[in-house]
């Protein structure tokens, strides 16, 4: 029995064991029946104090019968280079020197359409460091303004650190 269990948990990712997790807690399950389920894309091209330029892609989940409830959300973004001019490039290096890497959010979602707002737990991680990063965040959609504000603890320095972004997006 314990070499079957040991099996089944190392065939189980983590980044799957994420999603399952944040979908069976996140998600109001009492209230979600099949024909009010809405499922929005997420899309993002942003300038993420931490990461420097970053795509983000994701799916959001709600209950829209009559109205929509809250749901759920994940979210993955990454940066394959750091720019070292602009204006925003100028402003993160003030506030944290930006690093290649990725992000991996999930949380609640609500809204459609012309706005949307997200809350959530985040994971960082850096390409060319041990350095991780914990935290919560507040993402807000407008249109097709974003706008991402919350805090991250760093495991290396063991300093609490802003998480900030600005950018573009649908959902």
């Amino acid at each position: 029995m314990v070499l079957i269990k040991s099996n089944i948990k190392s065939k189980i990712s983590t980044k799957r064991y994420l999603l399952i997790l944040s979908f069976i807690f996140l998600l109001p399950i009492n209230k979600l029946s099949a024909d009010g389920i809405m499922v929005a894309p997420l899309a993002r091209a942003s300038y993420d104090f931490n990461l420097g330029y970053t795509i983000s892609l994701g799916l959001g989940i709600q209950n829209c019968q009559g109205e929509c409830s809250p749901g759920g959300y994940m979210m993955y973004s990454y940066s394959k280079e750091t720019q070292k001019e602009g204006i925003m490039s100028d402003l993160s290096q003030q506030i944290n020197n930006p690093k290649m890497g990725s992000n991996l959010s999930f949380g609640l979602y609500a809204g459609m359409g012309f706005a949307s707002f997200r809350f959530g737990a985040n994971r960082m991680l850096f390409k060319e460091s041990t350095e991780k990063m914990w935290g919560v965040e507040a993402s807000t959609q407008m249109l097709f303004f974003n706008g991402v504000l919350g805090l991250m603890y760093n495991n290396k320095s063991k300093s609490i650190q802003p998480n900030l972004g600005l950018g573009w997006g649908v959902f």
